[in-house]
């Protein structure tokens, strides 16, 4: 598998400590599937948008999340 899924499995094996890491892998994997299955489920409804309200959308949700 190329790309950056296997990324956090990586850095939780060299930060996390024997104790924590079955926890940690446990909601990593969990907010992993999460999150894949949310995008998924979000691109069919993009194809039905203009690439200017994804443009908006976008910008959007990066001024809310710097704000």
């Amino acid at each position: 598998m190329w790309g950056f899924g296997a990324l956090c499995f990586t850095v939780m094996a060299e930060v996390f400590s024997s104790k924590a890491r079955e926890v940690a892998f446990s909601l990593s994997i969990v907010l992993m599937w999460s999150l894949n299955f949310t995008i998924t489920k979000s691109l069919s409804n993009l194809s039905t948008l203009s690439y200017y309200q994804i443009y908006t959308r976008l910008v959007q949700l990066l001024d809310l999340r710097y704000n």
